[in-house]
């Protein structure tokens, strides 16, 4: 696995979502081909949570939805990643989570709602 991958997601599973996208950012430049598509989508599933620590739920739903798109490709896994789990918890915490603090109008907590991570295959 590439290093910028393997750091990624521990950034990502650390909830440092926007060191996670700048870390596989590089290495989505330097790819060619299918790979390329699906490290977009991993940044994406960052960005949107991101977007959500600025509570930009506008944002955050709208980069949700192109992530999900370009994951979607990529199941049950690639490049060892359960891309999988983390389209399934992605999509039921934006279903949920996401949606309730919108409806209230507060921010997300991340830590009493704990995001989805990433998992190796």
């Amino acid at each position: 696995m590439d290093r910028h991958l393997s750091d990624f997601i521990e950034l990502f599973n650390s909830k440092c979502f926007f060191d996670a996208h700048e870390v596989l950012e590089d290495l989505w430049i330097e790819s060619e081909g299918e790979v390329k598509d699906f490290y977009k989508g991993l940044i994406q599933c960052a960005v949107a949570f991101v977007h959500l620590q600025r509570n930009n739920f506008r944002g955050a739903k709208k980069v949700h939805g192109t992530s999900c798109g370009y994951l979607r490709r990529y199941l049950p896994d690639y490049e060892e990643v359960n891309t999988e789990k983390l389209l399934t918890e992605f999509v039921e915490y934006f279903e949920k989570i996401v949606s309730e603090a919108e409806k209230r109008g507060e921010p997300v907590d991340m830590h009493e709602n704990p995001t989805p991570t990433i998992e190796l295959v």
